[in-house]
């Protein structure tokens, strides 16, 4: 056992983290030792588990007369044979600039030190069925990872056997954490493990989960993420053992999936080469709360795996390539060979798509979709129908073998709720203000349950814990959405300036980044999505195919999450610096809540860059930067 002057040398040298390994006695249970001074990281079998712990927690292994050993932490700088984050970029840089068709570079977000966190979307198609995702390095000491994933964007980039990716998307970020990976440190720079700062089932009781569920601008982004497309599977690849896991991670209650769950991981461990690899369900390993597979099954209804590459966290170089190898064929087998059922929810009155939830019956897990309404559920071969719901709409019981438009009809006729302000970011701490028939108001945002209320005349945003960005629909009752909240990402670079002409919608943004899209959306439905094609600050959006449509609102998908334009055409409101007697928003007016007065778009104030505008879009469009 270390003595208590090593636990008082190490807490002066200041690591408010260790890595240590302890054998837990007989009739002592992992979850025994969780707390806020103590919790699990990758490693160990049989009685043996890797703690992380800071120095009172030390201290608690010690009075309970546990003996561990210290694991030394690695030098602090990224080894040869793998990638920085800078390097790591580069290297995304190169495979898309080389391979156009099938690799687009998109800048998710910044990180707390500011690096971007760049994802790579993999695909041969602009509309795809499904999407799947990965995600490397939550952790920044478990440098494979990374490599590992972007090994499988390189291989897929020159793949000409991967016919999946005709219907399919992949999303793959290599470095979540890049301001770890600088530093071969497990958290961010702010210290709190992303793998515990997502929001379901979040607690502050785990060891550095964080101030709040997705306190951090890194898990934010993969949220935001999930906007643009609910990924139906996924893998969240890590190091420091070989074994692939699954939910719950904070429960040992198992899920109704269990078997379908054991039987996918039974069959990547078929597939890989990895010597001892093992399969298991996550708790049962050790429990942890706020993870990324926890969240997403059950904040969104994708199927989210945890792949441990390799028991070293930061193999040796020269055996960096056998051990990508083992898993390669693996991890795309995953993707390429679970059969899918494939959808898309539409309104039955407009043809448009509708944000829901689709369920295989008897007690499947809610598959919840993003605006575009297409779902995708891992088809387990049991025959069993799904159940199709959407807000305000009447329930789809389909068979099994159902593919294609889900028709959803509306159960009534909308009622008159008004909503102000129209746009707010999701730190807004001001209370939402409701006019109209709001005896029973409905409130629906992306990936959480609708809630009601408890005030008929306003309502607080944080009335959800770490409250999402997105387009928030609002209803009287059981009835369809009448209005729509749009709710700004906090992260996402602000608008400056903006101004219709004619039927296209200019905005010039706070900064420029590659890989945006701009979604477009008629009385809350998404009608179109336009890919900006360059990574300048000033963007054109077209709406001609939409004017005298509707009310229409536009999202830009960009770092961070979207940023709005509501009510385009009569109102041009966006969420600004709050200026004095505008009623929180920046409309070039004086409307106060209660009093939504459009401003003519010609009478928004203008930054003086608007007068080069003309000049700037003449510009030739670049791709990427």
């Amino acid at each position: 056992m270390w003595s208590p002057l090593l636990v008082l040398a190490l807490t002066v040298q200041g690591r408010a983290a260790q890595e240590v390994v302890v054998e837990l006695p007989e009739g002592m249970r992992p979850a025994d030792l969780r707390g806020p001074h103590i919790g699990f990281s990758e490693g160990g079998t049989g009685r043996a588990r890797h703690l992380q712990v800071d120095a009172e927690g030390l201290a608690h292994l010690n009075r309970l007369g546990l003996s561990w050993t210290d694991v030394p932490r690695p030098p602090d700088s990224v080894p040869d044979g793998y990638h920085t984050p800078n390097e790591m970029v580069e290297a995304l840089e190169a495979l898309a600039d080389q391979y156009p068709a099938r690799v687009t570079l998109a800048e998710l977000g910044r990180s707390r030190e500011g690096r971007p966190l760049l994802g790579a979307l993999v695909s041969n198609t602009e509309t795809p069925t499904a999407i799947v995702r990965v995600l490397a390095a939550h952790h920044g000491d478990e440098l494979i990872s990374g490599e590992a994933a972007l090994d499988l964007v390189a291989t897929l980039a020159t793949a000409t056997d991967a016919p999946w990716l005709d219907t399919m998307a992949l999303w793959v970020v290599p470095h979540v954490n890049p301001d770890g990976v600088a530093i071969r440190q497990r958290a961010n720079a702010a210290a709190v493990d992303l793998n515990r700062n997502y929001a379901f089932e979040w607690s502050d009781a785990e060891f550095q989960a964080g101030a709040a569920p997705f306190s951090e601008p890194e898990t934010r982004m993969v949220e935001a993420l999930a906007l643009r497309g609910s990924p139906v599977l996924s893998l969240s690849l890590h190091s420091g053992a070989a074994n692939f896991g699954w939910v719950w991670n904070y429960t040992l209650d198992v899920t109704s999936d269990e078997a379908h769950h054991r039987a996918i991981g039974e069959r990547y461990a078929a597939s890989c080469t990895t010597p001892g690899f093992w399969i298991t369900n996550g708790a049962a390993w050790y429990p942890t709360n706020g993870d990324t597979n926890d969240w997403s099954y059950g904040s969104r209804g994708g199927w989210d795996y945890t792949l441990e590459l390799s028991v070293d966290k930061t193999p040796p170089a020269d055996e960096l390539a056998d051990r990508l190898d083992q898993h390669r064929a693996a991890m795309i087998g995953l993707f390429a060979d679970t059969p899918l059922r494939t959808g898309q929810l539409v309104d039955g009155e407009t043809g448009r798509p509708l944000r829901g939830s689709v369920t295989r019956q008897p007690d499947g897990q809610p598959f919840r979709t993003a605006d575009d309404g297409r779902f995708a559920q891992v088809d387990v071969g049991d025959g069993m129908g799904f159940m199709a719901h959407a807000p305000g709409y009447g329930p789809s019981d389909l068979p099994a073998e159902h593919r294609g438009a889900v028709e959803l009809w509306p159960t009534t006729t909308p009622g008159a709720v008004d909503v102000w302000p129209p746009v707010v970011a999701s730190t807004h701490n001001e209370p939402i203000q409701l006019t109209g028939p709001t005896d029973r108001v409905t409130v629906s945002a992306p990936g959480r349950p609708s809630f009601s209320p408890p005030s008929t005349a306003s309502f607080d945003l944080n009335a959800l814990s770490a409250p999402p960005p997105g387009l928030w629909t609002i209803a009287e009752g059981a009835a369809p959405p009448s209005t729509w909240l749009l709710v700004d990402a906090a992260d996402a670079p602000g608008i400056r300036a903006r101004m219709v002409s004619g039927s296209t919608l200019e905005l010039e943004l706070a900064r420029g980044a590659p890989g945006r899209e701009a979604w477009i959306y008629v009385d809350g439905q998404l009608d179109s999505e336009q890919p900006i094609l360059h990574s300048d600050p000033v963007v054109s959006v077209a709406l001609a195919s939409v004017r005298g449509a509707g009310r229409v609102d536009v999202a830009v998908h960009g770092p961070g999450g979207p940023v709005w334009v509501a009510q385009v055409f009569d109102g041009a409101w966006t969420t600004m610096e709050k200026p004095p007697g505008t009623g929180w928003l920046d409309t070039g007016l004086s409307s106060m809540p209660g009093e939504p007065t459009a401003c003519g778009c010609t009478s928004t104030p203008w930054s003086p860059v608007a007068v080069l505008w003309p000049l700037v879009l003449g510009l030739t469009r670049r791709r990427r930067p």
